[in-house]
């Protein structure tokens, strides 16, 4: 299973290499880079910071990795991206990858996804932290795994202004896995075409005593959260995903929003459509964190940024 996980993420890798390619052709960073080691339970890892060099950021986010050891290497072609369009940017490299130390969590359970967001949340307090992006509103990028580890990273960090998980399930481990080994076998599958299928096929999901639940998670959080998924998406089950997040929704979270795009796969990688999604999400965040700054900081923010392009 563990090694199905990793090649979907793998994938999904190349797939964000292509969109980033797709929205801005090939990625040259118009902001400067800086290379950070920060730590985590005695483990230090190895990353890049990116900020826009003579802009005041929009916001800073820090992206969140899949599951697979490829896709775990710094995310440098997205992060070039989002550092175009005016965003701080941390990536690094997961634990046991890269330049960064420890074992790399090839385990798919509470214990190891908590580990990953402790890592994520230190990574929240490196971007916190710098000099530059003092009241920048900061927030995650989850990419598929990532939608786990994600809010739990969130809710070690309690000044985390937003979340975006993109192909993030909110489902189980045990629902996911049961998911993917079916709609796998479909041909041409799509979760509108194969909906009845799949709903039947979703009622005999084994036990894991070992499972995890996001809602466990999102539940004990309060800040803006978008969920971006493809509706031909057949590594997780999007429609469970989307009818657990309208409960939520209704149940008192009503800055939880998700948008699914028809023809998108798991990395929302359908010919022509993969700006479309990128750019709602850019939109997305710079709204969010348009709310989430203080007037005051903002202003204090443009004053230093306009001193700085007059030296």
């Amino acid at each position: 299973m563990n090694h199905q996980r990793s090649c979907i993420a793998a994938v999904m890798s190349g797939v964000l290499l292509s969109l980033c390619l797709a929205v801005h052709g090939e990625a040259r960073s118009s902001a400067a880079s800086e290379e950070v080691v920060f730590g985590n339970a005695g483990v230090p890892l190895s990353g890049t910071l990116y900020i826009p060099e003579r802009d005041v950021p929009t916001a800073a986010v820090v992206l969140v990795h899949g599951s697979a050891r490829q896709d775990s290497l710094r995310m440098t072609a997205l992060a070039q991206v989002l550092a175009n369009d005016g965003f701080a940017v941390l990536t690094y490299d997961k634990r046991g990858t890269g330049k960064s130390g420890g074992v790399f969590q090839d385990g798919d359970d509470v214990a190891a996804f908590t580990l990953l967001a402790e890592d994520a949340a230190a990574g929240l307090r490196v971007v916190g932290g710098h000099p530059r992006l003092k009241g920048v509103p900061a927030g995650l990028i989850g990419i598929s795994q990532g939608g786990w580890v994600a809010p739990i990273a969130a809710s070690r960090s309690p000044d985390t202004a937003f979340m975006v998980l993109w192909s993030g399930p909110v489902c189980t481990l045990g629902e996911e896995l049961h998911f993917s080994a079916f709609a796998k076998k479909l041909q041409d599958f799509s979760m509108y075409t194969y909906a009845a299928e799949m709903r039947e096929h979703m009622r005999s999901v084994p036990h894991r005593a070992d499972d995890f639940d996001p809602r466990t998670v999102l539940s004990n959080l309060s800040l803006p959260s978008l969920w971006v998924f493809g509706g031909r998406d057949d590594s997780i089950p999007v429609e469970l995903s989307v009818s657990r997040l309208e409960g939520l929704i209704k149940d008192g979270y009503p800055d939880f929003e998700y948008r699914v795009f028809p023809e998108g796969g798991h990395g929302l990688d359908y010919p022509g459509k993969a700006p479309e999604a990128y750019h709602f999400m850019i939109d997305w965040i710079r709204s969010t964190a348009a709310k989430a700054a203080p007037q005051s900081t903002t202003h204090d923010r443009a004053k230093s940024a306009a001193r700085e392009r007059k030296r």
